[in-house]
């Protein structure tokens, strides 16, 4: 049987530690003024996990734009 996967079911707080586990120099912090959580290497930003204005979770990576897109 097929498990129905969504945002809300796949990344949290609990994922995200453990893939910056898995990445050389990466840190997970939170940024208190933003009410997120921000995902940095060496010091730069290249991401931040949150919510939107409803309620629900909402990442933002940095990236090329057409990686992204795909």
């Amino acid at each position: 049987m097929s498990e129905n996967l969504t945002l809300e079911s796949t990344v949290t707080e609990e994922w995200l530690q453990s893939v910056v586990d898995n990445l050389p120099g990466a840190a997970l912090t939170l940024k208190p003024e933003w009410e997120a959580l921000t995902l940095t290497v060496g010091g730069k930003l290249f991401g931040m996990f949150g919510e939107d204005s409803k309620g629900l979770p909402l990442i933002t990576l940095k990236g090329d734009p057409l990686d992204n897109e795909a």
